[in-house]
């Protein structure tokens, strides 16, 4: 029972109360009892929180909530009333005009929360599709990078180090008649070509 939701808690009591107006036995008044307290553990359970919920939610709770506290004191100043009362039938039907308002307070606070979740899982559902699209750019994203990435070392450390490998070659031949090998860069590849262009001069 902990779990129902305020708009079955308030039919169950409502049915309770009828039965308990018809023959107020004590399973009947306990049954009541039992109903009301779960109607009352609903609407505490109920979020009420204007920034989480938005202003239309928040407005049909408090509505929700104000209406019950005082379909409350209406509902408990009838059973104070003797069934011989002059206006015990008209204090009767009052609960269950005010039942049945609380009903359809119930009920457009359950459309409302409806009407929120769809929106947010709509939203969430634009977001599942267009993730593929999301993770195919960035998959063409780190493709194109990693051209980029390869294209860079290759200019700028693999050529370098292969031209050095060649005229290193040469040297060994005794041939150094080779032009000096061209330094475009101040990291260590171009200090290892500087150096190796000093070398061959020396030797």
């Amino acid at each position: 029972r902990k779990g129902r939701t305020v708009q079955d808690a308030l039919a169950a009591e409502t049915k309770a109360f009828s039965r308990m107006v018809r023959e107020p036995s004590q399973e009947n008044t306990e049954e009541y009892q039992t109903a009301c307290e779960i109607t009352e553990a609903s609407l505490a359970e109920l979020p009420f929180d204007y920034e989480k919920i938005g202003e239309d939610r928040y407005a049909r709770t408090w509505n929700l909530k104000q209406g019950y506290a005082g379909y409350q004191q209406q509902r408990d100043a009838f059973w104070q009333l003797p069934e011989t009362a002059p206006d015990y039938v008209d204090a009767m039907y009052e609960v269950m005009g005010a039942q049945d308002y609380l009903a359809e307070y119930a009920l457009r606070l359950t459309q409302a929360t409806l009407e929120q979740q769809n929106l947010i899982y709509k939203e969430r559902a634009l977001f599942l599709k267009r993730l593929p699209w999301l993770y195919a750019g960035l998959l063409a994203a780190s493709v194109v990078l990693m051209a980029v990435v390869i294209r860079l070392l290759r200019s700028t450390v693999v050529a370098p180090l292969l031209r050095l490998v060649q005229a290193s070659r040469s040297i060994a031949q005794n041939d150094f008649s080779g032009e000096d090998l061209p330094v475009r860069t101040s990291d260590e590849v171009g200090q290892l070509t500087r150096t190796f262009n000093q070398m061959k001069h020396a030797m």
